[in-house]
């Protein structure tokens, strides 16, 4: 793969710190281009693509879906599981989910607070998993 030094400087500003360096030092500059092995590029930029983060529904579907669970929970007697069960779910369940945002212990498929929705009896996985 071929680049100019000036479009990978522009590139590597959207990359994590280190890339344009990773980059450079395996790769042969001749007149202001960079060529770099296909191997090298796909291992480099493999590594450094920063992976996209769970993104929360929005604002009126969060506030239908905690409605829908207050109401269950509400419907079925306030009823509590102990907090080991409740830790139990978010282990098991919750914590390996695509879905589970870890900075915020949140579902990004239906955006609850997970402490809160494993401890209620009425509460659901909205994807069937618990």
């Amino acid at each position: 793969m071929k680049i100019s030094l000036e479009n990978l400087h522009t590139y590597a500003a959207t990359r994590p710190a280190g890339y344009e360096a990773e980059v450079l030092a395996v790769a042969t500059i001749t007149e202001g281009i960079a060529e770099i092995s296909d191997a090298d590029f796909k291992r480099i930029h493999s590594v450094s693509v920063p992976k996209e983060p769970p993104q929360l529904p929005s604002l009126p579907t969060m506030a239908a879906n905690l409605a829908q669970a207050t109401a269950a929970h509400l419907a079925g007697g306030l009823q509590k599981r102990t907090d080991e069960e409740a830790l139990a779910i978010m282990d098991q369940f919750c914590k390996p989910c695509e879905f589970f945002i870890p900075d915020s212990s949140r579902c990004s498929k239906c955006g609850c607070f997970l402490a809160v929705k494993t401890s209620w009896k009425s509460a659901h996985c909205p994807v069937n998993k618990w």
